[in-house]
């Protein structure tokens, strides 16, 4: 069995080969105690040697910080907005609504929006949007719109929708007609506006 002379060969740098911390046979060491060839330094280089490290562990942390920022902004970057969701889905949901209600806003106030999600092509589902529009016309039927033409009358301003009754006679239009003539059209009140019965 060989001796070996110098024991600080055979074991490891940091200590014992099992990986059991040395004992601790002298005073505190610094940093830079620890750096090899730091005793040749002096206190002087010593202590310039530690603000060096100091000032890279400062960044090293600073810099796992950025990094861990980064990492947090880009995952909130991928998480979808709720309010934008919540926008899809009122439009969708008025769209859907359109005509069907006097007040599309009266959809708003009776249909839960957190029933619906946006996917990831930003559509809603549009069965469940229908499904929910006629279940609240089924429970509040005096919410939808009313059946009756949005303009009354035609382009005429309404002049056509009125009873056409016979043409009306002036004045002019009695000039040299008999007495037998005049009684007859007043009979079939073709006088009515002349005199004044309209």
């Amino acid at each position: 069995m060989s001796e070996n002379p110098n024991p600080a060969e055979s074991a490891p740098a940091n200590g014992p080969a099992d990986g059991t911390a040395a004992p601790a046979t002298g005073p505190a060491t610094t940093p830079a105690d620890n750096t090899p060839g730091a005793e040749a330094l002096g206190d002087a280089g010593k202590k310039a040697l530690d603000a060096m490290k100091s000032n890279w562990h400062s960044e090293r942390d600073r810099r796992k910080e950025l990094e861990q920022r980064i990492a947090d902004l880009e995952a909130a970057k991928s998480a979808p907005d709720p309010r934008a969701d919540r926008r899809i889905i009122r439009a969708e949901l008025k769209a859907a609504a359109a005509g069907k209600f006097a007040d599309v806003s009266d959809v708003f106030n009776n249909v839960d929006l957190t029933q619906f999600e946006v996917n990831e092509d930003g559509d809603v589902d549009a069965s469940k949007l229908n499904a929910a529009i006629e279940d609240l016309l089924t429970r509040k039927p005096h919410l939808a719109a009313t059946k009756r033409p949005r303009f009354e009358g035609s382009g005429d301003g309404g002049a056509s929708g009125r009873e056409s009754g016979p043409s009306q006679l002036t004045r002019a239009d009695l000039k040299g007609k008999s007495p037998e003539w005049i009684a007859k059209a007043k009979a079939e009140g073709r006088l009515n506006t002349l005199l004044g019965l309209n």
